[in-house]
């Protein structure tokens, strides 16, 4: 239940009250609605978001078990928080913690679930390495509605940005190095000498999920001096000799330049790499925490990936699946395992 204030009456007691949590029969009330959705409970092996209470024992989508929490209004609670009666501005005015619950056991995180990361250079916890694969693996699937502006080939960046302001639980990511916007960069088109020059064979079209995951195409890419993005996902790999020396106006289009001074992205294969698998400290040693898998249409591809996330050591890839592990393991890959149709790549740029 959520107490003490029943919506029924707007006042606060200290008695169960059965529709604290819904104003009608699947209709949650909203400061329940939002810090449930905000929760997570340990369900079936992974975390998963807390349904709202929509009935007496009843949450959403028929589900018998949310994260539990206290809500305060502002005569009970002890930091004053206007939560129900007398404010019109729900849920805007509430301070919200994330709140854990664990119905299927301790997930064995101990205390670095509750720990808050701020410093964009910080190392991610395994909260926030757990947080990111999830939303990325199978949130964002799930339920799409809850990840506005990211899709399943978003990049790792860009989920750890969307995790660090919703829950806390990761750093925001630092922007890849050696990238300098063109003349302010957004709306702006990339040209050689001067505004109107612009050949074909200054660049190379490639396909990106966002502008990091463009950049990533760059760093990965030999003679790349800067990257043009359209926001549908087109990615011009700049490559004239002589660098982007100009831009142009145009609408949902932005340029960047890439330092000369800027160091080479180097992937270098684990014994040989072909049909070879990422392991760990020895051939056996091939954990699901090492890694997290996304969906790549080719090995540069997953490679553009794994520069575009920070926490990046190397890529195992698999063509004929299109699957690319991205692998954050601390300690690198360190070994690998003979597998068929497999690649094994550590970064070391």
């Amino acid at each position: 239940m959520c107490l003490p204030v029943c919506p029924s009456t707007g006042v606060a007691s200290e008695q169960p009250c059965h529709d604290s949590c819904y104003v009608a029969p699947g209709v949650p009330v909203k400061y329940a609605e939002y810090i449930s959705h905000r929760s997570f409970a340990w369900k079936n092996g992974t975390w998963v978001k807390s349904p709202a209470t929509v009935d007496l024992h009843l949450r959403e989508g028929g589900n018998q078990w949310s994260a539990t929490f206290e809500c305060w209004d502002s005569q009970t609670g002890p930091m004053g928080f206007p939560i129900c009666h007398g404010s019109d501005k729900l849920p805007d005015q509430i301070a919200v913690w994330q709140v854990i619950a664990c119905p299927d056991g301790d997930p064995g995180y101990g205390s670095e679930l509750a720990t808050s990361q701020t410093d964009c250079g910080a190392a991610l916890s395994s909260k926030c390495k757990v947080d990111v694969e999830w939303a990325m693996t199978t949130g964002v699937i799930q339920s799409p509605e809850w990840y506005p502006g990211l899709t399943a080939e978003s990049t790792w960046a860009e989920f750890q940005s969307f995790i660090h302001k919703e829950l806390g639980s990761c750093p925001k990511p630092c922007p890849i190095a050696f990238f300098h916007p063109v003349d302010g960069g957004v709306d702006r088109v990339c040209r050689g000498e001067d505004s109107s020059d612009n050949s074909k064979d200054y660049y190379r079209v490639k396909s990106a999920d966002s502008v990091k995951h463009c950049q990533g195409w760059c760093m990965i890419s030999s003679g790349c001096r800067g990257i043009e993005y359209r926001s549908s996902g087109r990615c011009e790999v700049w490559v004239r000799p002589h660098g982007i020396g100009a831009s142009n106006a145009m609408p949902n289009f932005s340029c960047f330049r890439y330092s000369e001074l800027a160091q080479e992205v180097l992937f270098k294969p684990v014994d040989g790499a072909t049909d070879r698998v990422c392991r760990g400290s020895s051939a056996s040693d091939n954990s699901k925490t090492y890694f997290m898998v996304v969906r790549a249409s080719s090995l540069e591809s997953c490679k553009a990936h794994c520069v575009a996330a920070a926490v990046c050591k190397g890529i195992e890839y698999a063509a004929a699946a299109q699957r690319c592990e991205i692998w954050y393991r601390p300690d690198g890959i360190q070994s690998s395992s003979l597998m068929s149709g497999h690649e094994c790549w550590r970064l070391d740029g």
